[in-house]
């Protein structure tokens, strides 16, 4: 039997840096676009963006104290692992920040952590639900054909993103 404490994950165990999401913002109808994880923490991912794209410009206008509402998600197919997170969003230029989350992959995006469109977008996360399906592929074809054969679902795993473990 599964427990509640199995069925959630910390946010740092689903989502790593290096790792490209997709973000969504609202307020241009609800576009997604990738990038890629610059930090993640406990309850929190950061990117490094352009504050020069309309898009983050829009978030920076947008609830600047709350934030603007986005979502995040995150997919690795081949071991069937799935993340989705609503999130608040905000733009930092502070200098510091982007110089330690600078890495040679950002290279490929800016100039230098000395360029001045370069920004971070913080995202705090506030709720988000993961899955997972059978790693294999032969696992896959096996759990599609028991749930063709039986009509019950495909068997997985879900749950929720933990995120207790907040800093104060």
């Amino acid at each position: 039997m599964t427990t509640d404490a199995e069925k959630t994950r910390q946010l740092h165990d689903l989502v790593s840096e290096g790792d490209v999401v997709m973000l969504t913002t609202a307020a241009d109808g609800m576009l997604s676009r990738p990038i890629t994880v610059a930090e993640a923490g406990e309850d929190h991912l950061a990117f490094l963006v352009s504050g020069a794209t309309a898009w983050v410009q829009t978030l920076a206008e947008a609830l600047p104290e709350a934030g603007a509402v986005v979502g995040v998600t995150f997919a690795d197919p081949g071991r069937t692992n799935y993340v989705s997170l609503r999130a608040r969003a905000h733009v930092n230029g502070d200098r510091s920040r982007v110089e330690r989350l600078w890495t040679p992959l950002a290279q490929a995006f800016f100039s230098g952590p000395e360029d001045p469109d370069v920004c971070v977008l913080e995202v705090q996360v506030e709720a988000g639900e993961w899955w997972d399906g059978p790693s294999t592929g032969v696992g896959r074809l096996v759990a599609l054909a028991a749930s063709a054969l039986t009509g019950k679902d495909m068997v997985g795993e879900s749950g929720d993103v933990d995120l207790t473990q907040r800093s104060a």
